[in-house]
């Protein structure tokens, strides 16, 4: 699966308030049962964000607009962002990186990080210990 960015967005009187975008990539040579949870993941973030932050963004904007014309124009837009890239630590361990972030302008509202590991020939997400030992017989460093 090659690099995906899909974006969607919510304009009011020509000036957009909201933007949900996600993105999904390094999946090359992994099977579809691993990259269909995570592109399933991706969307229905997406789908969950457009549907929840929709009306914020519209009644903020709206108050934006009643407080006169300068208000509105300098209104900053929502912005919700979801990506999941793959890498191969090794022909047997996926890991698998979730960053989720929301920002209003440029002030940043929330961010997640999360990683996850699986076995690729099992097709199996590895518990923590799996992971340690996995690692370590490759006398790789392990952070929590």
């Amino acid at each position: 699966m090659i690099s995906e960015e899909k974006c969607k967005s919510v304009r009011r009187f020509g000036k957009e308030i909201l933007r949900v975008s996600h993105e999904i990539g390094g999946f090359e040579g992994i099977s579809d049962k691993i990259f269909s949870f995570y592109d399933s993941v991706v969307k229905t973030a997406s789908e969950g964000a457009m549907n929840s932050l929709e009306e914020t963004a519209k009644n903020d904007f709206e108050s934006a607009r009643k407080m006169g014309g300068s208000s509105m124009a300098f209104f900053k837009r929502y912005n919700y962002f979801i990506s999941c890239f793959g890498e191969k630590l090794d022909e047997r361990i996926l890991k698998v990186t979730i960053k989720v972030s929301l920002e209003k302008g440029s002030q940043n509202l929330m961010y997640v990080e999360n990683v996850h590991f699986w076995d690729v020939f099992g097709e199996y997400m590895m518990g923590k210990n799996g992971i340690k030992k996995a690692l370590s017989n490759q006398n790789r460093f392990v952070e929590k």
